[in-house]
């Protein structure tokens, strides 16, 4: 789906837009994408409480769908343990690298 001409080249000024917009679409693979973007956004922005519901949601999305863009799910996944380290929520950090050990050990199998 292309973006709307009003929107090329400002992804980066509206990417929660994009986000929320596809997600009301129900387009997973979009939603996972722009959630991510905008997740990534938040610290820039020196808002890193508002990243890591961005990447639980892009990790989520990216958990769910069947054809998981490997590179973006690792990402996300490396983001939001980076959050959980800013918000120094050691514990939640290691049940969520627990919970996805296991496809991170298929995914370095494959390598």
């Amino acid at each position: 789906m292309a973006l709307p001409r009003f929107c090329r080249g400002r992804e980066a000024e509206i990417v929660e837009e994009l986000a929320r917009h596809y997600s009301m679409a129900k387009d997973v693979r979009q939603t996972s994408r722009w959630t991510a973007l905008a997740g990534e956004k938040a610290p820039g922005l020196f808002a890193c409480e508002t990243a890591n519901p961005w990447f639980k949601q892009a990790l989520a999305l990216l958990t769910t769908e069947s054809e998981t863009d490997q590179a973006l799910f690792g990402r996300m996944l490396v983001n939001q343990m980076e959050a959980h380290c800013w918000e120094i929520k050691l514990p939640t950090l290691i049940t969520l690298a627990k919970e996805h050990l296991p496809r991170i050990k298929a995914a370095v199998q494959r390598i």
